[in-house]
């Protein structure tokens, strides 16, 4: 794997999908690169943050933020990341649904757990 930046604590390749080292305290699926399990999320490492639910990011931990901190961007929504900064990434695959723009989410697929656009109204 490669080291994670600390700026997001846990960034790897431009692709989000190698494998962190132990910067991070897990190994991060090619599948998502994010960390937690293949599931995406039960728990995440104490490097990583608090726990994760199951489903990710229906509520983020305090430091990966249900209100994400200008290192990752704007505010999580309650099913995690409707707008996240570039510091996340475009870090979607075909298993979250379609691509995301440069600050990671113009429009997610329900896979993720939302739709939202470039400015989500609740």
């Amino acid at each position: 794997g490669t080291e994670c930046s600390a700026v997001h604590g846990t960034e790897c390749s431009a692709v989000h999908s190698t494998e962190c080292s132990a910067v991070h305290g897990t190994e991060w699926s090619a599948v998502h690169g994010t960390v937690c399990s293949a599931v995406h999320g039960t728990e995440c490492s104490a490097v990583h943050g608090t726990e994760w639910i199951a489903v990710h990011g229906t509520e983020c931990s305090a430091v990966h933020g249900t209100e994400c901190s200008a290192v990752r961007g704007t505010e999580c929504s309650a099913v995690h990341g409707t707008e996240c900064s570039a510091v996340h990434g475009t870090v979607c695959s075909a298993v979250h649904g379609t691509e995301c723009s440069a600050v990671h989410g113009t429009e997610w697929s329900t896979v993720h757990g939302t739709k939202s656009s470039a400015v989500q109204y609740y």
